[in-house]
Order: C-alpha cells, then structure tokens, then sequence
C-alpha cells in the first residue's frame, strides 16, 4: 500500500491507496479499477462522500460501487442533500443501508427501500466507515475502487461527518448511481444554505422555526420546512401519538439557513407505517417546535 497524507482534515486522517491486482468482476460492470481507496485511522463518524448529480426528471434507486473487502461491513450508507460544492452534515442523511457488506474486489450493488430524487443543487451518497486505529499497511476493511478519468468523481472526506475536505486529484472512485424516472410520490431531500460569499447576511432567517408540513393531511408525501437564525445543532423528528420516534429527518450540527426535508410515510428501517396522526417535532439550542400531521394512504 501507498499511504499519502492529507492535511487537511483536521483529526489528521491519512489516504490509503491500496494498489494491485484485481479479480475480474461477475457484475454488469466490467471496469476495473487502477487500485482500492480508504483512509486510516478511522474514526467513529469517518466517511466518504460522493455527489450524485440528477435532472429534475431523474431520482436515484440504487449504487453500484467496486468494493475492496468482503468481510468489514460499512456501517451505514446515507443519502443526503447538499450543495454542490458542499456536502451535508452526517445527520442530515437518510440512511439506505446498515452493515452493508459487498463483494472481494468485485462491483457491488446497493438498491434503496424507495427511490430518492433531489430537491437541492446535488445528492451525496455518504459511506460511513468502521472505525480502525491499528496499522494502515494491514488494513483490508471496506474500501472503494478508484480509476483516472476525464471528469474525476467529486469526493470529500471527513473525519467526524461534519467538516468535509475535497479530494483534489486526477482519479475518481468507482460509485455509479442506479437511475430512475422520478415520480411525484417520490421522496426529495433538500438542503437550503446559503454561502457566506454568496448571499448577503440579511439573507439569512431572522428567527429559527418550523413551518407546519404541506400538505397536509398527506398520501404520503408531505414537505418540512425549517430554519436557523444561527448555527446551532438541530433535530428534526416524526413521532406517533404514544411518543415513539419513527423517523429522523435531520440531527446534528447545522449552518444558519432554511432547510426542507420530504416525509413519505415511512419509519427509520424505511417501512412504510399506518395511516393516522403524527408528529413533527424539531428542537434547537433556542427552543422546541412541534406540527401534528395526518397520514392518509
């Protein structure tokens, strides 16, 4: 293995570039890759990031990826909205995966509970890795083919599922989404947060809230909006009438700005649940909002 340092992230992460021979794929995808990427040590929210660009047409169903190892599980893989040069906090995503484990040096394929489209500037697929803190030489564990291409794939790296840092190089990994015509029941996340060079601050909310969910009653989809005066942690959550959680929407730290997340009627394992009362429930540093919300199907 070649092992490059990064600076940049600030827990002082290292590249793993695990290069050699590669076993021949029984997938669709007959590319194969120039070596497997990783990063070592790992921490409890290390990740890798990889924007998905989608039309308004398209929604995404599915990833194709190489995989490394056959043994390590990655422990969630996310989806989430953010900007395009900028992915979004590790506890905006949704999760689409746990314990997923792929093929030895071979293309692996992860098919969503439902599709997803997008609602913002781009999709990340967030792959969460399991933490390792012994000899990067040794390290198997999940990994990612990478290849050179002509447009490199956009991939950030962070540390805690926070703070991202762009991988700047001439080769790109080997994710591929898996594309859908996207349908009006589709589920879309969103993230709104405008740059700092961007927009003015009196762009920014002058109050945090929730608005209440539209529309509403909703079959199933229905649209949350919120916003931050600050930045703050912030959590938003749909619960039943007897108080337990079923989805979470957004948690974590976040950036001043407006945010909107659709529900489509389904719990955390993405199984959709009974038609009824509900409620959305956020909650900040400054102050707790809640909106009941029927489910009609």
């Amino acid at each position: 293995m070649v092992r490059i340092p990064f600076g940049l992230l600030m827990l002082g992460l290292v590249f793993t570039l695990a290069l050699g021979r590669v076993l021949a794929s029984d997938g669709d995808y007959s590319a194969q890759p120039e070596g497997m990427f990783s990063v070592s040590p790992v921490l409890e929210r290390s990740c890798m990031a990889v924007k998905i660009s989608l039309s308004e047409t398209q929604a995404l169903a599915g990833i194709k990826w190489f995989n490394n190892d056959d043994q390590t599980p990655f422990p969630k893989i996310l989806v989430a909205g953010g900007l395009s040069d900028l992915p979004p906090n590790y506890g905006d995503g949704v999760i689409v995966g746990e314990e997923i484990i792929g093929q030895r040096y071979g293309w692996s394929e992860l098919e969503f509970p439902e599709p997803i489209g997008s609602l913002s500037e781009a999709l990340y697929v967030v792959f969460q890795l399991p933490e390792y803190f012994g000899d990067s030489a040794q390290f198997e564990g999940p990994g990612i083919g990478y290849e050179q291409k002509d447009e490199p794939s956009c991939v950030f790296l962070s540390a805690d599922g926070n703070e991202w840092a762009r991988l700047k190089t001439e080769y790109g990994l080997m994710v591929e989404p898996i594309i859908v015509a996207k349908t009006p029941e589709m589920m879309g996340l969103k993230m709104l947060s405008p740059g700092e060079e961007e927009k003015p601050d009196q762009d920014l909310p002058k109050a945090s809230g929730l608005k209440a969910p539209f529309p509403n009653p909703c079959n199933p989809v229905t649209t949350i909006e919120f916003s931050l005066a600050k930045p703050q942690k912030a959590s938003l959550k749909v619960f039943d009438v007897r108080g337990r959680l079923v989805r979470t929407l957004a948690h974590g730290e976040h950036k001043a700005g407006r945010y909107m997340v659709e529900w489509r009627g389904r719990d955390n394992r993405g199984a959709g649940v009974a038609s009824g009362v509900y409620f959305v429930k956020m909650e900040t540093n400054s102050g707790q909002w809640s909106h009941r919300v029927v489910l009609l199907k």
